[in-house]
């Protein structure tokens, strides 16, 4: 690939810019986040540091909070020196006071009887932020290494209307070379940029399969992005992920990774995807043929695109499944630099010797925007680091400095990280019908063994068959279930002298019925009653169905109460012992409750249900480095045993808010989702708390049932673990995920 001959040192950014109402933030999770990277401007030490938004754009959330954007260009010869280009890749953003007048009403009736104080007092201080000028930011950014620049603004008002600017930049004379507009309707979304900054890989948005190469056409005067040469490929997409080296482009996708050579549009070479890496990115070294594959656990796969070879690195030890280390590789090819987000250390890796050690820790920057009481705004801005030349450059701040990476230190703890070779880690070997005693064992977890027996939840797993509509019979008629039963929907079976639920005045609607005798035949190791009869109910918080109609045109979710501390008798477990009548009760009544289909149940044993990554019995096991590695080998390998419908156990969460810290501080008085800051006294004894809180039983969106709960989400009904196991189910919780 040639490169150009000229010192012009530009760049290629992508700006998303957005007219919005504002996102609302929590004291916890409601951050503004940024992203930051070094980014290599041409092959004699010259970089570019860029603080800028996150790429993903959360709905309505409020990019006015602006002052922290950040671009300046350097040298490795004099890092201290960084020359300022903010206000080449921003764009002036006026007050807006029509704006700021919507976001005032907005905080007006939140902060009303019937709203949400914190949301309304961010509404307002987003109000404030739109009586003053601010700037346009950008949302993605990609460098060429003779250094183009090209920022795309995309500017929404309201949900109807949007403009999409592009401006080419030259950073070393601080200049705009061209700028342009585009069509919304029709509009570009760039993917990569050459490394001699010649061709540029976009997609078209009416058009998602036809990947566009254009060639030459960055910095045309008349059209940006005009139509040099087009080609669709089946296996590329906007998910794909481009990444340049020297030789080329490589487009890394679902299923394939396809090479593309120099300024080429033809693919030149196809591999297979990596198997075993999920939810990954990827990364390649310039002046080689590596490209890195950063997926789950912290693992890293680097393969050699000219033959298709890969070896596989674990520089990141006790890693949890959904931790992915951020990656860059040298342009020699013989070293990688790589953190996980959540840990300070910055790990480097002798690729040829399979060799992993820390060179140094890395903090991210937080800044408080806003604050009053509980209420706050907050800035995250992660901190960065790449390979330029072969400096190992970083930046917690607005600076930038070396780092000596290639001799470690006597106590840095030098270890063989990549799989396969003498002296690595060797992977754990668990037989099919290994207990848990044989687990703690083989996975040398001895020192924590007593934990994980109280911790330890066997389970069973349930699994619906639609009944025809006999299911709704009386029992002893021909196809009826049989009374006190396990099953799920249909008509409960209820203590002759129980009336039917309500919640606010309204019937419950009966979700499931368990029969404990039953599931203690399947596993007999079941931390509850030995018989017994579970029945399931959920309020609703409006008339459904007039009697006589059983189809649901909706579904319930939209209704659902939320599971608040004022909503706490909204659901009920009802605990009846073996000895009670019993009877089939169809509701009598002029409004029905929700109506659910009925299932028989099939169940299976889950004997060796251990506290997962998501769990706050994990954070409380206190794992050493090795027996979490370990520990999380054995999750991967018992993952086969997990089920979407479950009696005890360990839930399958969707997102990763644990439902026992959750039941444990609603059921304390806490408002929803209001935990006390992390590392606190207050947040560790929340947590003693919560793991007193167990799974009684999830259930999942299920067709046979015609359970929905939102998208395809789960129900959870949580316990305190003790009690449970005596037949108290007095105080349970409900928790559901989208």
């Amino acid at each position: 690939m040639a490169f150009l001959a000229n010192n012009t040192v530009q760049l290629l950014l992508i700006l998303n810019v957005y007219y919005s109402n504002g996102v609302l933030f929590s004291k916890e999770e409601r951050q503004l986040i940024y992203q930051k990277h070094i980014l290599p401007l041409d092959q004699k030490g010259g970089f570019l540091i860029a603080v800028y938004f996150n790429e993903h754009k959360i709905g309505g959330e409020c990019t006015r909070f602006s002052d922290h954007v950040y671009f300046a260009s350097g040298h490795t010869q004099d890092c201290n020196s960084l020359t300022d280009i903010t206000e080449l890749c921003t764009i002036h953003r006026p007050a807006d006071t029509k704006e700021a007048s919507h976001l005032q009403k907005i905080a007006e009736v939140q902060s009303g009887p019937v709203g949400n104080q914190e949301q309304g007092w961010v509404y307002g201080q987003h109000a404030e932020k739109a009586n003053k000028p601010a700037l346009f930011v950008p949302r993605s950014c990609m460098a060429s290494r003779n250094g183009r620049m090209v920022i795309g603004f995309e500017c929404e008002k309201g949900t109807t209307s949007s403009k999409y600017i592009y401006r080419v930049v030259d950073v070393t004379n601080q200049a705009i070379l061209h700028e342009q507009s585009s069509d919304a309707r029709r509009t570009i979304h760039p993917m990569a940029l050459s490394a001699d900054g010649e061709t540029l890989v976009y997609f078209d948005n009416s058009n998602p399969k036809n990947l566009r190469f254009v060639t030459g056409g960055v910095v045309a005067k008349k059209s940006l992005f005009r139509r040099k040469t087009s080609k669709e490929y089946s296996d590329i997409d906007f998910q794909t992920q481009f990444v340049t080296n020297e030789h080329g482009r490589v487009a890394a996708g679902e299923n394939h990774i396809n090479i593309f050579p120099g300024n080429q549009v033809t693919c030149e070479m196809t591999y297979p995807a990596l198997k075993g890496i999920f939810n990954w990115t990827a990364e390649a070294g310039f002046g080689n043929d590596l490209v890195a594959f950063s997926g789950d656990k912290g693992v890293i796969k680097v393969m050699d695109t000219s033959n298709g070879k890969s070896k596989i690195y674990y520089p990141h030890r006790g890693c949890k499944r959904d931790e992915m280390a951020k990656v860059k590789l040298s342009d020699d090819g013989k070293w990688m630099a790589s953190k996980i987000h959540l840990n300070p250390f910055l790990m480097v890796t002798n690729l040829e010797s399979g060799q992993s050690w820390p060179v140094t820790t890395l903090e991210d920057q937080s800044m408080v925007e806003a604050e009053q009481g509980e209420f706050q705004i907050k800035s995250v801005i992660p901190a960065a680091f790449a390979f330029i030349g072969n400096q190992l450059l970083i930046s917690e701040d607005n600076s930038v400095r070396s780092v000596d990476y290639q001799s470690p230190a006597e106590e840095a703890g030098v270890f063989i990280s990549e799989q396969g070779r003498p002296g690595a880690r060797k992977p754990i070997r668990i037989p099919n019908k290994a207990g848990i005693e044989k687990i703690i064992k083989v996975a040398q977890l001895n020192e924590v063994e007593t934990q994980l027996k109280q911790f330890h939840s066997p389970a069973v797993k349930i699994t619906s068959k639609a009944s025809k509509k006999s299911g709704w019979s009386e029992p002893g008629k021909r196809g009826a279930p049989e009374l006190a039963a396990s099953r799920i929907g249909g008509w409960p079976d209820l203590p002759v002298d129980q009336g039917w639920p309500e919640w606010q005045e309204r019937p419950m609607s009966f979700l499931a019925q368990i029969n404990l005798s039953e599931m203690h035949q399947v596993n007999p190791d079941l931390k509850l009653p030995q018989s017994g009869l579970l029945l399931f109910f959920i309020g609703t918080e409006d008339d459904i169905f007039e009697e006589g109609v059983l189809n649901r045109d909706y579904h319930p979710v939209n209704y659902m109460l939320g599971s608040d501390v004022k909503h706490q008798d909204g659901w009920k477990v009802i605990y009846v012992d073996e000895d009670t009548e019993l009877r089939r009760t169809a509701f009598q009544g002029k409004v029905l409750p929700e109506l659910f289909k009925p299932c028989l149940l099939k169940a299976k044993a889950i004997v060796r249900a251990l506290p997962d990554e998501y769990s706050v019995a994990y954070d409380r096991l206190n794992l050493s480095e090795a027996e979490r590695d370990n520990y999380n080998e054995v999750l991967d390998l018992l993952a086969a045993e997990n089920f979407d419908n479950q009696l005890m156990g360990y839930p399958q969460l969707i997102q990763s808010c644990p439902p026992e810290l959750y039941s444990a501080s609603v059921a304390s008085g806490r408002p929803a989702f209001s935990f006390p800051e992390v590392n606190t006294q207050e947040y560790l004894d929340l947590q003693n708390k919560a793991c007193e809180w167990t799974l009684l039983l999830q259930l999942s969106s299920d067709d046979h049932a015609d359970f929905l709960w939102g998208d395809g989400g789960h129900l959870y009904f949580y316990g305190n673990r003790i009690e449970m196991a005596k037949g108290n189910f007095d105080e349970t919780w409900l928790f559901y995920e989208n």
